[in-house]
This record gives structure tokens, C-alpha cells and sequence, in this order.
């Protein structure tokens, strides 16, 4: 049942939900930090890289043939005309040497293979390592990228299971939500407010979380992760709130968290199945694939059957 009540009611809740979110700071850290702490621990993994990566300089004698120095340089070696590239070497002057017949190094990695590799075919050996594979390009650091997200969005959405259950048990226990249920409104709408703020804030913070890694290594389709990121928190906040009932922290709610929390795990486990309706399956369709509009769209409709649960089970409370 709906009264003129209800939409104000409705959208004032939301904001109250929505600013008590915010002004709590464990509430905050935990969404901010696991994207920030990801992020910043790749961009310091790549920096001390960069840093810590000899650079590729290789000491030759003039006498060197210009063949053989023309084949150096397309390889992108920096080279440098010394008299004794090996004494050049143990000064550790430069990375590597080489007189086209002997190689001297300072370590081996990927870059001393490709050197020996471009001396061996000069001198027409018949075996010659093979040099590594070039770095994941564009399209395998975006799939990487996209792995990051998909774990993000599993803790975010584990976190729409604590949300949901913990803003109706607190609110039942300090008096809040039995206030709220006092007033003139149908009692579907503290249900639906909580489940709207929960969404909209887990949104938020996820589209952030998107966004860094978009940025920093790139992700596969930002906006259909986004909409399956959306559908798994809203799903997520759906199973926090029917789950609940009429308990709270006082009278215990650990069987329902431990119960929501494992369903959320177990939809999850359905997106690595063969099921065909995988990908329309909130919280599944995260790893399933799909464009995310399905998932999306049973969402939204699960927020107005939460809204309706929690209006039954109040009532039954």
C-alpha cells in the first residue's frame, strides 16, 4: 500500500541514511582503502621496477663490425665505444660488453638473452636462445585490470550483506527504526530507503574504485562492469535486509549474517558455472559476463521486494 506520505518520507530517509554512511569513518576506510592500498601497490611495484632496471648499455670496441653494430642498435641497445669492454664491465660501467665473439655481463635477465641471442645469428650459429616475450600489452593489462575490479566488487558487495543487516539491527536496537515505523508512512519505506542509501553508497565507491584502475592499467568495459557492479551490491543489500527480520544486535544476528553471507559467496560461485542464466543473475553475472543490463534490472526489482519483505516482516515483528 502507497500514501501520498510516502515519497517524501522516502527521499528523506535516503539522504539520512546516505549522510550517516558518510559520517562514519570505518565505514568510509573500509570502501576507500582496498582499491587505494591495490592501486598504490602496483604503481610502487612498477616504480621500484623502473628504478631498480639496469639500463640496457652495452660497451663494444671500435673494431666492432658495423654489421653487427647496425643489429645492436635496432634491438635498441645503448651502445658506448670503450678499448676493453670487458675491464668496462667488472668497473661496472655498463650493463654488458661484447667484442662480437665473447660476452661479458653483470647479470643475466631477459635483456642478456636477447644480446647473445643477436651475437649468435652474426656468427651464423645454429642455436640461439630464444628471447623473452614482449610485455602484456594494452588488451592483457586491461583483463588484468578487470580482475582487479571483479575482487573489489566481491568485497563490496560482501559488504552490501553487512550493510543491509547492520542498518536495520542497530536501528532496531537504539529505538530509530521503531520511530521510523511510528510515522504516518506505509512500512515499506524505511526498508526501501535503507536498501536505496546501502546501493547508492557501495555505487559510489565502486565507480571510484573503476575509475583508478581504468586509469592506472586500464579495464575491460568500465561501464558494463559498472552495471554489474551495481547489480551485485544492490543484491547483496537485498539478502542484508530480508535476511534480518525481526533480529537485531541485541537478540543476536549472527545465523542471518553467516546465512546471507554464504548465499552471497554461493551466487557468486554460480558466475563460474556453465548455467545459462549466469549472466542474469545478480552477483553471478560478475563473472559470467553479459552486457549487466539483466542483472542490473532484476536488481532493481529485488529493491522493491525488499522493500515489501521488510514492510511484512516489521509488521510480523
Amino acid at each position: 500500500m502507497i500514501s501520498p506520505r510516502d515519497g517524501p518520507a522516502l527521499l528523506a530517509l535516503c539522504q539520512i541514511m546516505i549522510r550517516r554512511l558518510f559520517r562514519e569513518g570505518m565505514v568510509v576506510r573500509s570502501m576507500l582503502w582496498p582499491p587505494v592500498l591495490t592501486a598504490g601497490t602496483l604503481v610502487g611495484t612498477m616504480v621500484v621496477v623502473v628504478l631498480l632496471k639496469s639500463p640496457a648499455t652495452v660497451a663494444i670496441p671500435s673494431t666492432l663490425s658495423a654489421e653487427l653494430t647496425r643489429e645492436l642498435t635496432a634491438a635498441e641497445f645503448q651502445l658506448i665505444w670503450v678499448d676493453d669492454p670487458a675491464a668496462a664491465v667488472k668497473r661496472g660501467d655498463v650493463w654488458a660488453g661484447t667484442d662480437g665473439t665473447t660476452l661479458w655481463l653483470t647479470q643475466g635477465d631477459g635483456g642478456s638473452v636477447s644480446l647473445e641471442s643477436i651475437v649468435r645469428k652474426h656468427h651464423g650459429s645454429a642455436w640461439r636462445p630464444v628471447p623473452p616475450k614482449q610485455l602484456p600489452g594494452a588488451d592483457q593489462s586491461s583483463l588484468a585490470g578487470t580482475t582487479f575490479v571483479q575482487i573489489i566488487t566481491i568485497l563490496f558487495a560482501l559488504y552490501g550483506v553487512v550493510f543491509g543487516i547492520g542498518m536495520v539491527a542497530r536501528d532496531r536496537d537504539d529505538g530509530t527504526l521503531e520511530a521510523e515505523l511510528s510515522l504516518p508512512i506505509s512500512r515499506w519505506v524505511p526498508g526501501a530507503a535503507r536498501w536505496i542509501a546501502g546501493t547508492l553508497v557501495l555505487s559510489i565507491f565502486l565507480g571510484y574504485s573503476i575509475a583508478i584502475f581504468d586509469a592506472i592499467i586500464g579495464v575491460t568495459n568500465p561501464l558494463q562492469l559498472m552495471r554489474h557492479g551495481i547489480a551485485a551490491c544492490g543484491g547483496s543489500m537485498t539478502l542484508g535486509i530480508i535476511v534480518i527480520g525481526t533480529a537485531g544486535t541485541k537478540q543476536g544476528f549472527s545465523g542471518p549474517l553467516a546465512f546471507a553471507l554464504t548465499s552471497a559467496t554461493a551466487l557468486f560461485g554460480v558466475g563460474f558455472s556453465a548455467l545459462a542464466i549466469a549472466p542474469y543473475v545478480p552477483l553471478a553475472s560478475v563473472f559470467a559476463g553479459g552486457s549487466g543490463w539483466s542483472p542490473l534490472g532484476l536488481t532493481l526489482a529485488s529493491g522493491v521486494l525488499t522493500g515489501a519483505g521488510f514492510g511484512w516482516r516489521s509488521g510480523k515483528g
